[in-house]
C-alpha cells in the first residue's frame, strides 16, 4: 500500500482569517497562497501576538493540525479568503483547544514529517 505522504510547502505563513472553536473540524486562513496545493499537510497554529514569531512552541496552546482536504459545502471559487480547509485536531501530541483571528499559522517541518520518513526507510531496510 502506497503511503499517503504529508505535503511540504516553503514560506508557508498566515493567519486564522477567523476564530477557531475547539473541536471545530474545519479552517478558515487569511491567505492560501503558499501553501500546497495537494492533500494531506500540518499546520502549527500559536498566538504570536503574546509568544513571538521565532518559538511557536513557548505558547502552551500551540497546536499541530492536520488539512485533509477542501471542505465541499463551503466551495472555493479561486479567492483564498474564501477557502475552508478540513482539518483533523490535536496531531503529534497537541491538544485541541481554541484560536483567536489573526493567530498565526504556519507549515513547518515537524516530527510527524520526519518519522514517517523514517518509518518508510525502515520498512525498505526490512528486519
Amino acid at each position: 500500500m502506497p503511503t499517503t505522504w504529508l505535503q511540504a510547502s516553503n514560506n508557508a505563513l498566515t493567519t486564522l482569517a477567523t476564530d477557531l472553536a475547539a473541536g471545530a473540524t474545519t479552517i478558515n486562513l487569511s491567505s492560501i497562497d503558499k501553501m500546497p496545493g495537494s492533500f494531506p499537510f500540518r499546520l502549527t497554529i500559536w498566538r504570536s501576538s503574546m509568544y513571538g514569531y521565532r518559538d511557536s512552541a513557548a505558547d502552551p496552546s500551540m497546536e499541530i493540525v492536520e488539512v485533509t482536504g477542501w471542505n465541499d459545502a463551503y466551495y472555493y471559487y479561486g479567492d483564498p479568503a474564501a477557502a475552508e480547509y478540513v482539518i483533523l485536531r490535536a496531531r503529534e501530541n497537541t491538544a485541541d483547544v481554541p484560536h483567536l483571528e489573526g493567530d498565526t499559522v504556519a507549515l513547518f517541518i515537524t516530527a510527524g514529517m520526519i518519522q514517517q520518513l523514517q518509518d518508510a526507510i525502515t520498512a525498505l531496510e526490512g528486519p
